[in-house]
């Protein structure tokens, strides 16, 4: 319930206690990999009149965290499939997998790009 409220941290709690209640409860993985997956994106909102991407207002700490997050949701994706690997939903699983690592991929580029230009003018104001 709390996934389709948009409470995705709640989600994530609530679902790490069930599996540590119950770690044999293969839908678990699935549901917790969606928390993750939408408190990722959640991170990186899009601007809803361009429905773009503003990366220049995240903090590095955020692309971090989304990096982390986003990461987090790929391996959970990844233990449901090794769980259920004849899973109805593999191939939108797989499809979310791809997009996801392309995102993971494209942040951490930015966050290179934002530590390269720190380390820069920091260089700069020590001359």
């Amino acid at each position: 319930i709390y996934n389709s409220l948009g409470q995705y941290k709640e989600a994530i709690e609530e679902l790490n206690t069930v599996l540590k209640l119950k770690p044999d409860f293969d839908d678990v993985f699935y549901t917790l990999a969606i928390a993750k997956e939408g408190y990722a994106y959640s991170i990186i909102e899009k601007d809803p009149l361009t429905e773009e991407e503003n990366t220049m207002d995240l903090s590095k700490e955020q692309i971090s965290e989304f990096i982390n997050t986003a990461s987090d949701s790929v391996d959970t994706y990844n233990k449901y499939l090794a769980k259920k690997p004849d899973a109805k939903e593999k191939e939108s699983i797989n499809i979310k997998i791809n997009e996801l690592n392309e995102k993971i991929k494209e942040y951490t580029q930015i966050y290179d790009s934002a530590t390269q230009v720190k380390s820069e003018n920091t260089a700069e104001q020590t001359e």
